[in-house]
């Protein structure tokens, strides 16, 4: 099978870059471009690449790594950190491409942002591929309670303690690094980060 044509490069946004790949060379006659919106906080696109195989079909795929993540622009800036930001930078991404008219995918946070992005009502979305998401923040909240309630009534104490002492957040090792988000990744043994 002969390699599928890749475009790569960055896209300005508020200051920073966000990195973006198009597989494929163009769309087929009635076939639209998917936009696919990875997981997280703090994931890449890279997870998400066999979905490349869909520009084999005729339609383009765009991944591109959020603010903070992968091969974008890694600002240390908890003020940034808003739902707000990200669903902006779908419409960056999508005017910067040209991307009139889409599919759209996210994947766990990334079915999220789409969501959101979604209920902003923007011209173009064809349609909107929700994988691995909770639909309902309340209904996950109250689920995961439920979950956390089977725990061993040690973990529930520690898991306590911790959040009523603000001592939720692990410090890094130097076999980790901070994510911009503020969540740790485990680094390899040759120092490489996750």
């Amino acid at each position: 099978m002969p390699e599928r044509p890749l475009e790569e490069g960055f896209i300005p946004f508020r200051g920073f870059r966000t990195w973006y790949q198009i597989v494929g060379a163009g769309d087929a006659p009635g076939k639209l471009p998917l936009l696919a919106l990875h997981g997280g906080p703090g994931a890449a696109h890279d997870y998400l690449e066999p979905l490349g195989a869909l520009a084999d079909t005729g339609r383009r795929v765009i991944f591109y790594d959020q603010l903070g993540c992968g091969k974008s622009d890694k600002p240390h800036r908890p003020s940034l950190w808003a739902v707000s930001l990200f669903v902006a930078e779908v419409g960056a991404v999508r005017q910067a491409l040209g991307l009139d008219r889409i599919h759209l995918l996210g994947q766990s946070w990334g079915g999220m942002l789409a969501m959101e992005y979604a209920t902003t009502e923007p011209a173009g979305v064809a349609s909107l591929t929700v994988a691995s998401s909770p639909a309902s923040m309340p209904q996950w909240v109250e689920e995961a309670n439920r979950l956390r309630a089977d725990l061993p009534r040690e973990v529930q104490e520690t898991l306590l303690k911790h959040e009523a002492a603000g001592t939720t957040r692990i410090r890094p090792t130097r076999r980790q690094c901070w994510c911009s988000t503020g969540a740790t990744c485990a680094a390899s043994s040759r120092g490489r980060t996750a």
